[in-house]
């Protein structure tokens, strides 16, 4: 084979990786499939522009921050748990239930396309729920289950 054709074909199995593999981790941070994603490169690299644009200066740019600013935000009924980073341009749908049991959905419009979600088990052994909001860039909780949340 000769420089040429190795050329193309060295190119053409590296332009695909190239081109799709912001899309494997907007896909993880993101709130669409894997396959939308596939499906929209382009929406791929907008994430790593986010994720770079954003994370200068951010005041809660590390999971271990994050979490240790909800723990001191969320520190009693309900106790934060863990924190979840999501990366979205729209709303972000947040269910909770009411005194009487209803059950209610609120979107909340993030300042950023980086939000921290924090989530805790409502009881040991039960799944998840959010719980809170906080903005990736300035740290500030944007929604909470809890009436008073201490600053």
């Amino acid at each position: 084979m000769d420089r040429r054709a190795r050329r193309i074909v060295i190119g053409t199995c590296i332009a695909p990786v190239a081109i799709w593999s912001p899309s494997l981790a907007a896909s993880h941070y993101g709130d669409r499939s894997f396959g939308g994603m596939l499906a929209r490169p382009d929406r791929g690299w907008h994430f790593i522009f986010d994720a770079v644009a954003q994370s200068r200066g951010a005041r809660l740019g590390w999971g271990g921050d994050a979490l240790s600013k909800a723990k001191r935000r969320w520190v009693s009924n309900p106790r934060a748990d863990a924190v979840h980073l999501r990366w979205s341009n729209d709303p972000i749908a947040v269910t909770t239930r009411t005194r009487g049991g209803q059950t209610v959905t609120r979107q909340v419009r993030p300042r950023s396309s980086l939000t921290w979600i924090v989530t805790s088990p409502p009881r040991p052994g039960a799944p998840a729920r959010t719980i809170g909001l906080m903005d990736y860039r300035s740290g500030q909780i944007l929604w909470s289950t809890a009436r008073r949340v201490p600053r």
